[in-house]
């Protein structure tokens, strides 16, 4: 029990670590974002102020950074924020079909998210920490015959056979 608690802590910290880093990402994208916007900027200026070389139709791949790297962005945030919400379920032991989920989804992202999700899976995948994730109920314990109330009497006397008079 002991080992799975260090376990899912272990996994709890590599699941903070990489939803910091999603956070990183997300936040570099949006300056890519904000390249898209200059970019927009640079052909809407060039489209007030035609010049013979300029090629018209072009104007469309402002709008397509803008939104490309908007959606990705916002996607990576929210991948971010699910990857944190596991970190902290790992540790609370709630969450559980959530965080194979998320595992299942860090596995396509090679390298590290593929092994992050694949120990989740082991890890999660125990009787033990089903039972502490209340997955599972507890395992029975055996139950063992009550032999209090039986005498020790080897061996077993009929007391119809018994001799009335036992003198000889």
């Amino acid at each position: 029990m002991e080992t799975d608690q260090g376990h899912l802590q272990i996994l709890s910290v590599c699941y903070y670590i990489s939803g910091a880093l999603g956070i990183i990402g997300a936040v570099s994208l949006f300056a890519f974002l904000g390249a898209g916007r200059e970019v927009l900027d640079i052909f809407a200026e060039a489209a007030r102020n035609p010049q013979p070389d300029h090629l018209p139709g072009l104007t469309w791949l402002g709008n397509f950074f803008t939104a490309f790297f908007c959606t990705l962005a916002l996607a990576s945030l929210v991948f971010a924020a699910c990857t944190i919400a596991v970190g902290r379920y790992l540790t609370q032991h709630t969450g559980y079909t959530f965080c194979l989920v998320v595992a299942g989804v860090h596995c396509l992202s090679m390298p590290f998210g593929t092994i992050l999700g694949v120990c989740t899976f082991i890890v999660l995948f125990r009787p033990s920490v089903r039972v502490m994730f209340g997955v599972d109920p507890p395992p029975r314990q055996p139950t063992r015959p009550d032999h209090s109330a039986r005498t020790n009497t080897w061996p077993p006397v009929d007391p119809m056979s018994r001799d009335p008079d036992p003198s000889p």
